[in-house]
């Protein structure tokens, strides 16, 4: 009987670091419009430069390993939401790529964010692109249809877009703790404790 109880300690102790789930890790960006179009042709409804912020948001399943960069899925990107002006992008327009590199300790050090219209061929219909860190003279840019050129310090666009230069983009970065425990979790627990309870009483006895 004592066999029994010692297994029945070692699945539920054993598999409980199985069932938890790392804590999501999510990056908030703030990003600052500075440079809109020259030929004044509105941008997801923009046709001026709009006195505050745009935001958006991705969150991992853990925290990003030192240097990393790879797909999304490798990622298990959980979320994305971001909104430019009248235009609103979700996870479905998250672009099969997203670049993440991270210094030794794990902090975000570059981001090469995509989301677009993947249903509108031959072009995207609109585009976010979150650069933090990857160009040098921008660092976020957004477009509808045409596509976007930018250059030059000052930084200047060209196609109907509306971005901002390197330190136009800020972020933070949180954990997501789960709202409640997992069952699966909790049970798993549960069976080690109690098979860790009877074995004592057997032994005592």
């Amino acid at each position: 009987m004592y066999k029994i109880n010692a297994g029945l300690i070692a699945a539920g102790l054993c598999l409980w670091p199985m069932a938890t789930q790392a804590v999501p890790v999510r990056y908030d960006f703030t990003l600052t419009a500075t440079t809109l179009d020259p030929v004044n042709v509105p941008v997801f409804g923009i046709s001026s430069l709009p006195a505050g912020p745009f935001f958006a948001s991705i969150t991992f399943t853990g925290p990003l390993a030192p240097s990393l960069t790879n797909s999304n899925q490798f990622l298990n990107v959980q979320a994305f939401s971001g909104n430019v002006g009248t235009q609103n992008f979700g996870l479905t327009d998250l672009f099969p790529v997203v670049a993440i590199y991270t210094d030794a300790l794990g902090t975000l050090t570059k981001a090469d964010i995509y989301a677009s219209n993947p249903n509108a061929p031959p072009e995207p219909d609109y585009v976010l692109n979150i650069a933090y860190n990857i160009y040098s003279n921008v660092g976020w840019w957004a477009t509808e249809a045409t596509g976007c050129g930018f250059g030059g310090t000052p930084l200047q666009v060209t196609g109907r877009c509306i971005a901002g230069p390197p330190d136009s983009v800020q972020f933070s970065v949180q954990e997501v703790p789960p709202s409640v425990p997992e069952p699966t979790s909790l049970t798993l627990l549960g069976l080690g404790l109690a098979g860790l309870a009877f074995s004592r009483r057997r032994t005592l006895n």
